[in-house]
């Protein structure tokens, strides 16, 4: 009679942790955000939190709260400084794992260069300063009013006047056309857009002979 003997290997479990990520909608400067580390089984856990590589503890605006099956971080509230990677760390019975996830505090946009009122002469080269900082950049968008009305169109960047880059708004050589109000609009899609209106006036050729020749009598 053959006997046959099946050697069974039982493998020892994994610790792993289940995702998890700080809500976008949240991670707005100045609110509460939180994140919940678990592992989807273990018992008698140690948990531990890191931000970019550095063991956290509890602060002014950072709280741990740390039970047997799970650990909840919250920062409240959120400042520009908490941006970076996070962390969680857990070890139970001899096992450990982790699982790091990316926060990026969403700053609305505030002025750098405020566009001002100008007045040109005719041909000269015009620029019209318009830039913002946040998170995520913001996007700098120029508007002409149309007429007396003071309706306000969205105005092409392939033709003059230009839209850099920078956000300037630049005229190469300006006219007796491009003279009306402008608008700027700074935005990230967080909290309220930046909008300020300028008037360009632009003084015409006679004018500027004129200027011309007062400065010539004074000089």
């Amino acid at each position: 009679m053959l006997f046959f003997f099946i050697n069974i290997t039982r493998s020892e479990n994994s610790l792993k942790i289940q995702a998890f990520n700080f809500p976008p909608e949240s991670s707005i400067i100045g609110k509460r955000v939180s994140a919940t580390c678990t592992p989807s089984a273990g018992e008698k856990m140690e948990f531990k939190w890191f931000r970019n590589g550095k063991e956290l503890s509890k602060t002014l605006n950072v709280d741990i709260r740390s039970f047997s099956d799970l650990s909840a971080l919250v920062i409240d509230p959120l400042t520009e400084d908490d941006t970076g990677n996070y962390t969680c760390v857990v070890n139970s019975r001899g096992l450990s794992a982790s699982y790091t996830t990316t926060l990026e505090v969403l700053i609305p946009p505030s002025w750098d260069q405020i566009p001002k009122d100008i007045d040109a002469l005719s041909g000269n080269t015009v620029v019209l300063s318009c830039k913002g900082s946040g998170t995520p950049k913001p996007t700098v968008t120029w508007m002409r009013s149309s007429g007396d009305n003071m309706d306000f169109s969205s105005m092409s960047s392939l033709v003059e006047p230009i839209t850099y880059p920078n956000g300037s708004l630049v005229f190469n050589s300006i006219s007796k056309e491009d003279e009306g109000m402008y608008k700027c609009n700074v935005s990230n899609k967080i909290g309220s857009s930046l909008l300020k209106t300028v008037m360009v006036r632009v003084i015409g050729m006679v004018l500027k002979l004129k200027y011309l020749a007062l400065f010539l009598c004074f000089s």
